[in-house]
């Protein structure tokens, strides 16, 4: 996997910590963020897909991650949209809480306390 970011792509930081990846290297479920060239207008707009099918030309076809939407289809080959397609980088565990480097659990990445800390809830006990 092409794993570079483009720098010129950030979109008020909605990219961090996200790499670009190439069309032949997406798959069906993937989360991705889709930036293409808008309809008429300068500059880039960003989107954020679902990949449910790959078909053999090539082709995605996507929703969100909410499904009251209609399913819709990219097309990596579209010269006028110029996709460029990012995925998020995994997350290693190494065995602390990332807020307050506590031990976890297997698998998790924050303990309990800073969890409730990121909902707005405290313990009131």
């Amino acid at each position: 996997m092409k794993m570079t970011m483009n720098t010129e792509e950030d979109f008020e930081g909605k990219l961090k910590g996200y790499y670009e990846i190439s069309p032949q290297d997406v798959r069906k479920d993937m989360h991705l963020r889709v930036t293409s060239t808008k309809y008429r207008e300068e500059g880039r707009k960003i989107g954020y897909v679902v990949v449910k099918e790959v078909d053999e030309a090539g082709n995605f076809v996507c929703n969100s991650y909410k499904p009251i939407y209609p399913d819709w289809c990219i097309k990596p080959s579209n010269k006028w949209k110029a996709y460029r397609f990012y995925k998020k980088k995994d997350r290693v565990w190494t065995g602390e809480c990332l807020d307050c480097q506590d031990v976890v659990d297997e698998g998790y990445f924050v303990c309990y306390d800073c969890m409730m800390k990121r909902k707005g809830e405290t313990d009131s006990g």
